[in-house]
């Protein structure tokens, strides 16, 4: 088991399904781990076969490596939508800036993730 997912958990309301050969999932699930106080999400790397099952319990295509995949309350977010799912479910100030982040068209925080997962590491 990957040293991100032995981690404590308290409570879980969600998983966060995100890409484990990527540095910047990586660094993003370590920052995660340390203000995500509840213990809302899990984290499911891509390549656990848990993770798998999720995807195809919740009927979702696994080729979508290049997203970070939320699934909360049985909903499902793709994207710049999961990243500010995440967001809303955290404290001060990360809470307040998914609000401020809705203001931008949706379109446009799309076209942003996707520059950003295309030049990841």
């Amino acid at each position: 088991m990957s040293g991100l997912l032995s981690m404590k958990k308290k409570k879980t309301d969600g998983f966060i399904i995100y890409d484990d050969h990527c540095t910047l999932c990586q660094q993003t699930v370590r920052l995660l781990n340390h203000v995500d106080k509840e213990r809302q999400f899990t984290f499911l790397p891509f390549s656990q076969t848990e993770a798998k099952e999720t995807m195809d319990a919740y009927d979702q295509d696994r080729t979508c490596l290049n997203q970070v995949v939320v699934i909360k309350d049985k909903a499902i977010y793709k994207g710049a939508d999961g990243v500010l799912e995440i967001m809303k479910n955290l404290p001060f100030p990360w809470r307040q800036l998914a609000l401020c982040a809705y203001c931008v068209p949706k379109f446009m925080r799309n076209k942003i993730y996707t520059w950003i997962a295309n030049h990841r590491s």
